[in-house]
């Protein structure tokens, strides 16, 4: 059983690697802000915001646009009122020219 203490230390781990994933993002380390965030999910697959900086990581690369679609897409199912997947998975939808389905994602 975890203590708030450890819960708490956790946390602030979580929040480091998610910062170190922004960083490499920013600094156009694709591949590291992936590494990093497919980390965090497979640690907790229901982390709305790890699985937002893994899918803003792979959008960034053009290519990799239809990943990160897939994983927001789950994402959604599971975080049905975060306005933030909701919202990175309309402009997904859009940049991919999936305008039907953007409309469901303003």
């Amino acid at each position: 059983m975890k203590t708030p203490t450890g819960a708490s230390r956790e946390a602030k781990e979580r929040d480091a690697r998610i910062a170190e994933a922004r960083k490499a993002r920013a600094e156009r380390r694709f591949d590291d802000a992936i590494r990093i965030g497919k980390d965090l999910m497979a640690e907790n697959p229901d982390d709305p915001q790890a699985l937002q900086q893994l899918s803003l990581s792979l959008a960034s690369i053009p290519d990799r646009i239809p990943e990160a679609i897939g994983y927001l897409e789950a994402g959604v199912g599971k975080h049905a009122n975060s306005a933030a997947l909701r919202s990175l998975l309309g402009g997904l939808y859009r940049l991919e020219n999936r305008f039907e389905e953007a409309l469901e994602h303003p």
